[in-house]
């Protein structure tokens, strides 16, 4: 459900707050829009999200945890500036991730999904980068965060600190449903 609200609304898992559990499994979705644009698509998707789970969802700005990522050393030699002239790629998996052409906001949204916080790009690096960051990590459970953390500084030069910030979530709330309001909604 994360997932689907993360397209829906364009942000990262992470930064989606609930008042309650989200619905658990998989889920199919085909949404026919009149024309293709990407916002009119993302637009029938909440609609439907929202209908189909009794959902209802703002953006808030609020002051919560984030990670900082910033260069102490703009130059360090441990963050390789590409080399590459094509498209840019990405591979990850339990234990790390490769990046070629990347910038660091590709590894910023990477990091937040592996920390389970926000992570904010405080490094003023503008340029693309090829890298490869690896940790000890079982395919079944969650790397403690102080080894992502410690393998970015040693690895990429970069540090992770932690903050507080006021920063823009989506709220996701799941309505309470009376049979009759359900059945008013069906009648319309």
């Amino acid at each position: 459900m994360f997932d689907c609200l993360s397209s829906c609304y364009d942000i990262n898992p992470v930064r989606i707050l609930t008042n309650s559990a989200m619905s658990e499994g998989k889920f199919d979705f085909v949404v026919k829009t009149p024309d293709q644009t990407g916002n009119s698509a993302h637009r029938w998707l909440r609609q439907a999200v929202e209908t189909a789970f009794g959902l209802s969802a703002k953006r808030e700005t609020r002051d919560i945890a984030v990670y900082i990522l910033s260069a102490p050393k703009p130059d360090d030699p441990r963050l390789t500036v590409t080399v590459s002239t094509g498209g840019s790629s990405s591979r990850s998996g339990p234990g790390g991730m490769q990046g070629v052409n990347l910038g660091i906001r590709s590894l910023a949204w990477y990091l937040e999904s592996k920390l389970g916080k926000p992570v904010l790009d405080e490094t003023a690096l503008t340029n693309h980068y090829d890298f490869e960051l690896k940790w000890e990590e079982r395919p079944d459970e969650k790397p403690p965060t102080d080894t992502i953390v410690q393998a970015v500084k040693q690895q990429l030069g970069l540090e992770l600190t932690t903050a507080i910030r006021a920063l823009e979530v989506v709220v996701v709330e799941k309505e309470e449903r009376s049979e009759a309001k359900a059945k008013e909604k069906a009648e319309k």
